[in-house]
């Protein structure tokens, strides 16, 4: 019981940490930026902007 608790709550935590580390609305608005390939590459800039293109 402790285990699935302490896994939901890991789930939880790195789902919260991925959402935080998507580009803003500005930040698709503007495009992919070189300065941008520090956080991501441009595939996840451009799947995280635009979801439903594959």
């Amino acid at each position: 019981m402790r285990l699935a608790i302490l896994l939901a709550g890991a789930l939880a935590l790195s789902g919260a940490a991925l959402a935080a580390n998507a580009p803003t609305k500005q930040q698709c608005a503007d495009g992919w930026k070189a300065e941008y390939s520090k956080m991501w590459t441009q595939a996840q800039f451009d799947k995280a902007c635009h979801p439903a293109k594959k």
